[in-house]
């Protein structure tokens, strides 16, 4: 649904938004859910899809959606269910399965400046073993800390973290630790 919503598409979109609509407080509890599934790919999927649903769920319905939905103009998909998923996804980030960390880096980092209550989390995760999720927390911290979202000041926590990230032994970690900065914008100048 995800991907439909972003389709060239117009009809795909509009479909899309109608199939949104069929995403209630349940279903998002469910994923949630799944994020303490004995089984790792289970969990992974389940932060795929919550990082996938939240940008869209929270935002406001298209105007050319509208007519198809029954929700009124203004209105959102907000779903009250939708708060605690940046909090799970922080604590899927201290998961023993690599994929499941890198799919909830992944996801905080598609949520972007309303994940900030993950960022103690993403520092941490700066420092994990696998070099995947170390690049996915800097592209998540940079997502969140994106210029113009008035979320990270020079002085903050997160501008050191990303500076010392640029020493990462690995090729991947810096590029994406680069290509955070670059988000964070003219803050992170003197890096």
């Amino acid at each position: 649904i995800a991907l439909a919503s972003n389709d060239t598409d117009g009809y795909t979109r509009v479909r899309a938004a109608i199939a949104f609509c069929k995403i209630d407080s349940n279903t998002v509890q469910a994923l949630m859910a799944s994020l303490g599934d004995a089984d790792a790919g289970v969990r992974g999927g389940a932060a795929r899809a919550l990082g996938a649903f939240y940008p869209i769920v929270n935002d406001p319905i298209p105007e050319c959606c509208r007519k198809h939905t029954m929700i009124a103009a203004g209105d959102g998909f907000k779903l009250p269910a939708m708060k605690g998923t940046v909090p799970a996804l922080a604590k899927a980030l201290g998961d023993t399965d690599a994929r499941v960390r890198r799919s909830a880096a992944q996801s905080l980092a598609a949520i972007g400046p309303s994940a900030k209550e993950a960022v103690p989390a993403l520092l941490t995760a700066l420092a994990d073993a696998d070099a995947v999720v170390r690049g996915g927390a800097a592209r998540a911290l940079g997502a969140i800390n994106r210029k113009g979202t008035g979320v990270v000041s020079p002085t903050d926590v997160v501008l050191p973290a990303l500076i010392k990230a640029l020493g990462d032994s690995d090729a991947g970690v810096r590029g994406d630790t680069a290509q955070a900065l670059r988000m964070v914008g003219p803050g992170a100048k003197d890096a």
